[in-house]
């Protein structure tokens, strides 16, 4: 029998992780974080470091990415999320 399979989506500070942790203790679902996922890459992905160093270079201390300074830039302007998604997704 397949397990199902339940998505969770929704805008930044929505409620997502609650949403999942709830599901994880109810009824024992595994979570599959993306969010944890992307991190791990911007850590451990020095090719994808390099492509946001190109878009986004003042979010990039020394050979860290600082998350914090990416999400200004990001939000603060229309168009550059897309552009982010667009280097970090073929990755993922």
């Amino acid at each position: 029998m397949r397990p199902n399979i339940i998505g969770v989506t929704g805008q930044i500070a929505t409620g997502k992780s609650l949403c999942c942790e709830m599901l994880s203790e109810l009824i024992q679902a595994e979570i599959i974080s993306l969010d944890r996922m992307v991190h791990e890459l911007y850590n451990n992905d020095p090719k994808l470091l390099d492509r946001v160093r190109i878009y986004f270079p003042e979010a990039i201390e020394g050979e860290k990415l600082n998350r914090h300074i990416l999400a200004t830039i990001v939000f603060s302007r229309p168009g550059l999320r897309k552009k982010l998604e667009s280097l970090v997704m073929p990755v993922l």
